[in-house]
């Protein structure tokens, strides 16, 4: 019975005039209209009139270019510098009565924007691909009709990713040293899309590093961060996490409460007190009976098992910090010892000479001694005290 009055509904003709007040969604009418999940409001209302001008009391109605309509009541989605190519072409996107989809889009707006945006532009051959890349939240960065960034992105710098990422952003933010790149434009390092590297980085962490750092920088705070370009040229031997490009194994690229955006603590100065959590960041891949074990053979810096880390870093707050005696990008000499270093604004020698069994040095900060892992070198005597200049 139900198919007879459909059919019937079908061949009976439209009328050809029409009072006022007619409905247009009375059944046997336009009713199909109102048969979605999602309505247009002026649908909801009966209020159709407001989109197809009638032509007088005939059953006519003028045609009004979709975009022109539209901007009847959706005037504020274009406002903005920034305008999507696609806002003068409403129903490309949209339907005008009723949708399953938000924003009565005429597909899920995933797959609506991959219409145009297709994913491998931003994903092929990268297998790190952004969590929202992956669930299709384009509308999490982007404006989908006007605004006024580039790009159509929803916000600026940091200010977007912390809509996500809200504790990496506050932690960059509140860091005692704070990482320029990182305050200003996370992309500056990262791919908001796509990767070949971890953490969506734009190139391999050194060769990523080595875009600002391969030339001294004037810090904020009137500091000079040095080449590590530099550092690096002609070097023999580079300290592990450098050789491996893990710049990110000593250093964090947001933000750190220590200097130089350290991870772990690391003291800046020549002297220190000898105690292990001065050093955490050394002792975080370095055993810590390096330095408090007086006497062992767990290190080759021994006179027999006298430990001469232990000698020269426990002597109370002029102990020597680990940056006293090694360089920790490169050097020329085996395990990284330098060949002057930094001593106030000085660059003091260190005349470090390695032997089969041992070596020696004979830096300006003590005279000359030998060590001997088998018990026959003159050592470093406890007492050495021949400092004449401080570092300050």
């Amino acid at each position: 019975m139900n198919t007879l009055f459909l059919l019937a509904a079908l061949l009976t003709p439209p009328p050809e005039r029409l009072a006022p007040d007619a409905s247009c969604l009375a059944d046997g009418c336009h009713a199909e209209t109102r048969a979605f999940p999602l309505i247009h409001a002026p649908i909801e209302k009966g209020q159709c009139r407001d989109c197809h001008p009638q032509q007088g009391d005939r059953h006519a109605f003028t045609e009004v270019p979709p975009n022109e309509t539209c901007a009847k009541c959706h005037e504020s989605v274009t406002a903005g510098p920034v305008v999507h190519s696609a806002t003068d072409k409403c129903l490309d996107c949209h339907t005008a009565h009723g949708s399953a989809n938000a924003g009565l889009l005429i597909v899920p707006a995933t797959a609506l924007c991959q219409e145009c945006h297709e994913p491998d532009e931003y994903v092929k051959d990268r297998p790190k691909v952004h969590e929202a890349v992956t669930k299709g939240e384009c509308l999490t960065c982007h404006e989908p009709h006007a605004g006024s960034i580039p790009k159509l992105l929803r916000a600026e710098g940091p200010a977007l990713c912390k809509s996500c990422h809200e504790e990496r952003v506050a932690e960059v933010l509140a860091a005692k040293t704070g990482h320029s790149p990182a305050k200003d434009d996370c992309t500056r390092c990262h791919d908001p899309h796509a990767s070949k590297q971890g953490a969506l980085l734009h190139k391999p962490q050194m060769e990523l590093c080595l875009e600002c750092h391969d030339k001294a920088i004037e810090a904020s705070d009137g500091r000079t961060v040095a080449s590590l370009a530099a550092q690096l040229e002609g070097r023999k031997r580079r300290h592990g996490p450098v050789d491996e490009g893990k710049c990110a194994e000593c250093h964090s690229p947001h933000g750190s409460p220590n200097f130089r955006l350290l991870k772990l603590a690391y003291p800046p100065a020549f002297y220190a007190p000898g105690v292990e959590e001065s050093f955490a960041l050394c002792f975080d891949c370095h055993d810590a009976e390096l330095l408090t074990e007086e006497h062992t053979e767990e290190t080759k810096f021994r006179d027999g098992d006298k430990n001469l880390h232990f000698v020269h870093v426990n002597r109370g707050a002029r102990g020597r910090t680990c940056r006293a005696c090694h360089s920790p990008h490169a050097s020329d000499s085996l395990v990284h010892v330098r060949e002057t270093t930094p001593f106030g604004t000085w660059g003091l020698p260190v005349g470090f000479t390695p032997t089969k069994s041992g070596g020696g040095c004979s830096p300006g900060c003590h005279v000359k001694r030998d060590y001997d892992r088998g018990g026959g070198g003159a050592g470093t005597s406890d007492s050495d005290d021949d400092d004449e200049e401080d570092d300050e």
